[in-house]
């Protein structure tokens, strides 16, 4: 506590001592006395150039981050909020630009009881190829009703719940379709392989004509799958014995397709055939 009122006690006399010098100074030759305090007055003027300068403007520029930060925070938030909106409209959009060839084409018979259905899961094995559909017994599909995709067939429905149907796909070995070829009117059974890319055309008599690129369209024969509907084309034949062994593209690429048209078997088949 002493050496401290000692130091300011030396300061005090320090600054008496510049004080009377210099009104001494003052008194004896103004000039020189400007000079002098010109000389002492240099120093803190360059300490305010170099160093309080630079941090009034560092406050200024640092408010102006912070406004500039909150205003960014802000703008990212309408952002995210223009994003989900334009997200939505392209969801909307999208599931239109999809489902509106199926409704046009739905439009085109005689078919009230049709019902435009979204697939909301596939199963893709070597055991089974199904998919499941978002319609059920609430909506009018019953079970055996069939499944298709712009004159194309996809599968027929096998089990039926309250708000969604288990569709087996043509690609699984147990849909078997009855069908004929468009060119030759070569008949068959159409049976799927558990292969997406190629089903079977088989029990084709060897004595029948076989085109490659021909078309397979259901022929109707049976109780489940109606008549005129597409399910491949032609990619390969070859002879095994009494029959035709024939490798067959399918129309529709199950990977891909997102819904679907659900019918009955009472559909107007003229139109559907004459649309094929």
């Amino acid at each position: 506590m002493g050496r401290r009122v000692r130091s300011w006690f030396f300061y005090g006399i320090m600054l008496m001592g510049i004080f009377v010098v210099g009104r001494f100074l003052m008194q004896q030759s103004p000039q020189f006395a400007n000079q002098c305090c010109a000389c002492v007055m240099y120093p803190f003027l360059v300490v305010q150039h170099r160093i309080i300068e630079p941090m009034r403007h560092w406050h200024i520029e640092k408010r102006r981050i912070q406004e500039l930060e909150q205003r960014i925070g802000e703008l990212l938030s309408e952002c995210s909020e223009l994003q989900a909106a334009v997200i939505a409209l392209k969801a909307e959009i999208g599931f239109f630009d999809m489902t509106k060839e199926l409704i046009n084409f739905k439009k085109r018979y005689d078919g009230d009881d049709a019902i435009v259905a979204q697939i909301i899961t596939k199963n893709f094995t070597d055991r089974e190829h199904y998919f499941l559909i978002d319609a059920g017994k609430r909506h009018g599909v019953r079970q055996n009703m069939v499944a298709c995709y712009k004159n194309c067939l996809l599968g027929r429905v096998v089990e039926v719940f309250p708000w969604y149907s288990k569709v087996v796909a043509i690609t699984d070995n147990r849909c078997k379709v009855a069908a004929y070829c468009a060119k030759t009117q070569a008949t068959g059974i159409h049976e799927g392989t558990r292969d997406l890319d190629a089903t079977a055309l088989n029990f084709v008599s060897h004595l029948s004509a076989i085109t490659k690129g021909d078309y397979i369209i259901s022929s109707g024969e049976g109780h489940v799958f109606p008549r005129g509907f597409g399910l491949g084309e032609i990619v390969s034949s070859k002879h095994d014995g009494l029959f035709h062994c024939i490798k067959v593209k399918p129309f529709v690429d199950l990977k891909t397709i997102n819904c679907c048209c659900i019918w009955h078997r009472g559909i107007d088949e003229s139109a559907t055939l004459a649309n094929s």
